[in-house]
């Protein structure tokens, strides 16, 4: 998780306790939405798929 996000390696830290669980939650929302892009692209592709297999 920490290469993923690229949290953790101390280039820029956020010095309150705030902003770290800002920063967490951020991080795991950019997970969430590329996880969630990718599997939207893969519907798209299919149901493309789909459709030159019918004929449509």
């Amino acid at each position: 998780m920490v290469t993923f996000t690229t949290l953790g390696y101390g280039d820029v830290t956020p010095v309150e306790h705030d902003w770290r669980l800002l920063s967490g939650i951020e991080a795991l929302i950019g997970v969430v939405l590329i996880g969630w892009t990718t599997a939207l692209l893969f519907l798209i592709v299919q149901r493309s798929w789909r459709g030159m297999a019918q004929g449509d």
